[in-house]
């Protein structure tokens, strides 16, 4: 079984994520796909940074 480890979104992807209105929230992830993967995406804030850190959930 191959394991994956856990990612921040590019930049990029974020400003997709809010301009499709599914952001996540502190203690409330998302779920969507890039490339048909599917993906849960959890918001982490730290040093004044907010970044996306990204599990592939399985399928």
């Amino acid at each position: 079984m191959m394991r994956h480890r856990e990612r921040y979104l590019p930049d990029y992807l974020v400003r997709v994520l809010e301009g499709e209105r599914i952001m996540p929230e502190p203690g409330r992830p998302t779920y969507f796909e890039i490339h048909g993967v599917p993906y849960r995406g959890e918001l982490v804030e730290s040093e004044g940074r907010r970044r996306v850190r990204v599990y592939p959930e399985r399928g």
